[in-house]
């Protein structure tokens, strides 16, 4: 799961959404340097991502690209299942379209800016601006990113050509997304009660 899943399954709670946000980039035990509830968030990350990584719906995604994506295939997979998140938006969170929702996740993360790491303090500001959540409900948008992610890795990736991969694979990468993630919110609802 990428960027807007996460902010999606968090929402509304900002400590949610900040722990969600920051937990890539917390390793280990340090979490617990974090306020209680932004440790929920980072825990909820792990459980979100532990689950998804070993999931068979998930792995079949990764499988369809594999040959084309090699070893990133993984980190693809969570960039076209956050397309057909946005694309579909509707379908998983009816009480505000995606771009009030984006508005309203950054002005959560806004709000908690100075508890972020020090390289996502770095980032965040691009992601804002360029309004990323937004960004990934068009194949052209999502496969920007992924040219983005491209050029970190130094061109040892085909994310660059990641667009081909999804529009072959469209209808069937969908069908995975669409099945699993209801198994997704339903695996995390005990964080929001």
């Amino acid at each position: 799961m990428n960027y807007l899943a996460h902010f999606i399954l968090s929402y509304p709670s900002p400590s949610l959404v900040t722990g969600n946000f920051i937990a890539d980039y917390i390793k280990g035990k340090k979490y617990l340097d974090y306020p209680e509830n932004i440790q929920k968030g980072i825990i909820m990350h792990r459980k979100i991502d532990s689950f998804t990584d070993v999931h068979p719906i998930v792995k079949q995604s990764t499988a369809r690209i594999r040959e084309e994506q090699g070893k990133f295939s993984p980190v693809v997979i969570d960039m076209f299942y956050d397309h057909f998140l946005a694309s579909q938006w509707e379908n998983f969170h009816t009480q505000e379209n995606l771009e009030t929702f984006s508005q309203k996740v950054y002005s959560i993360l806004d709000g908690t800016f100075e508890q972020f790491p020090v390289k996502v303090k770095a980032f965040y500001p691009y992601m804002k601006n360029g309004n990323w959540l937004l960004r990934y409900a068009t194949v052209q948008g999502v496969c920007s990113s992924l040219k983005g992610l491209y050029k970190r890795t130094g061109g040892i990736s085909n994310m660059d050509k990641a667009e081909e991969v999804l529009l072959a694979n469209y209808q069937a990468l969908k069908e995975d997304f669409n099945t699993f993630f209801p198994l997704v919110q339903k695996h995390i609802e005990s964080f929001h009660q």
